[in-house]
């Protein structure tokens, strides 16, 4: 078993796990670090990574001006620096609009479930517990393209593996399904690193880490769809996800309304607007209730765009949905600038 000496050289295996297991479109980000200004270096437990973390920053990071990035991935860089910066990046995304979700690795040289824990609940590790990424464990082995000879094999990170999968699912069921169990079978791999347990599975499961396993008749898959948040509102991938999707769709389908009158035949024209938008993911059975009243609500009017918001031109709208799991309301606050008001 080869692992390369240089994580640097783990991006296009990556690029090679994530289009098997059926994901679409993907975006590199070259990393310069002397392009990065002397005052703005990080220093962390590898100096590798300060490039990393700055691509990984907002107002500074090529990512900035992407505006269809719903997953993100530092293949093999599994410092505290670069997962703290990715989850905080994804919550960013797009001047704040928190639209990604950042898939972490742990190191390679984690081997137990003991071990895995230890790490993710290491003080260093701080992230926000809005759910905006997760972790897989363990690496995946798989045939080595670049080394010469037979049967070669490599140790990956699985984050390209799992990106791959989202992508998959997304496709087939929609950002609502969790990404796990037998559907989220892994493709082009030949083996796991470390075949976990069920009590193994247990104990990073309530760590919020993920596992992936094999088994008779369905190969390996992903057991679990867990984020990294320490809070029951976003504890599950779907949910954070599903959160992000409408946010950033209705965002995206709301520009007409720049330099429109802020008043109420503008915030009709958005309920029915959104409303629509959120029936029909309604119709795809992507929330947790039976009819749309108890599904979903749009709220648009002069409680949530006051005469102040209307005169500096912002409307506000509040779109609120019951997620698969948990029951719960999940309500996602939008704003978007308009004409001000006459006065």
């Amino acid at each position: 078993m080869r692992v390369p000496p240089d994580k640097n050289i783990y991006l296009p295996y990556a690029v090679w796990a994530f289009f098997p297991n059926v994901g679409t479109r993907w975006y590199i980000i070259p990393l310069a670090t002397e392009a990065i200004p002397s005052s703005e270096k990080v220093t962390g437990e590898d100096g590798d990574d300060l490039d990393v973390v700055y691509q990984l920053t907002v107002g500074k990071s090529a990512l900035d001006s992407i505006s269809d990035i719903t997953l993100i991935a530092a293949p093999g860089f599994t410092s505290y620096e670069v997962i703290n910066a990715g989850f905080t990046y994804a919550e960013s995304h797009r001047n704040g609009l928190g639209d990604a979700f950042f898939i972490a690795d742990v190191p390679a040289t984690i081997s137990n479930a003991d071990e895995v824990k230890e790490f993710v609940t290491d003080h260093r590790f701080h992230p926000s517990n809005s759910g905006y990424g997760a972790f897989y464990f363990p690496w995946i082995n798989a045939r080595d393209q670049l080394a010469k000879g037979q049967n070669a094999k490599v140790s990956l990170p699985p984050s390209g593996f799992i990106a791959g999968v989202y992508a998959r699912i997304d496709s087939v069921r929609g950002v609502w399904k969790a990404p796990a169990r037998t559907e989220a079978g892994i493709l082009g791999h030949q083996g796991l690193t470390v075949n976990l347990s069920n009590m193994d599975q247990g104990v990073i499961n309530l760590a919020g880490v993920n596992a992936l396993r094999t088994f008779p008749g369905y190969g390996t898959v992903v057991r679990g769809s867990r984020t990294a948040s320490r809070e029951i509102e976003w504890r599950y991938v779907p949910v954070r996800r599903m959160a992000n999707f409408p946010k950033s769709s209705i965002y995206d389908g709301i520009q007409w309304v720049v330099f429109e009158p802020n008043d109420e035949p503008l915030w009709n024209a958005l309920r029915l607007t959104i409303g629509g938008f959120m029936m029909d993911l309604f119709r795809q059975q992507a929330f947790q209730s039976s009819t749309p009243q108890e599904a979903f609500f749009v709220k648009c009017d002069r409680e949530t765009t006051t005469e102040t918001d209307q005169q500096n031109g912002i409307v506000n709208i509040l779109v609120g949905f019951a997620p698969l799991k948990p029951a719960e309301f999940v309500v996602v606050r939008l704003s978007q600038k308009v004409a001000k008001q006459q006065t």
